[in-house]
């Protein structure tokens, strides 16, 4: 039993979108989370980010904060939510 009072999100097939420009970093992360239980879907940049965020909704948005670009996208895509 869990002691906080979220509610557990692989029980509900969380749909994640994770952007991040290293393959190598979006690879790995994507398959540790899909491992878990979680539904990935990939952007490799910020515009990639906006095309899916209008045509799919996600549970999260799991962004690499350093990635060129992605700050006034960030905000868009949150602002859109």
């Amino acid at each position: 039993m869990s002691l906080s009072s979220e509610p557990d999100m692989r029980s509900s097939n969380a749909r994640i979108m994770y952007v991040e420009d290293d393959a190598d970093t979006r690879e790995l992360v994507s398959y540790v989370l899909a491992r878990a239980g979680y539904e990935v879907i990939v952007a490799e940049n910020p515009e990639q980010a906006t095309r899916l965020a209008q045509s799919t909704s996600f549970d999260l948005y799991l962004i690499d904060n350093r990635m060129p670009g992605i700050w006034h996208r960030a905000v868009w895509l949150v602002a859109e939510v």
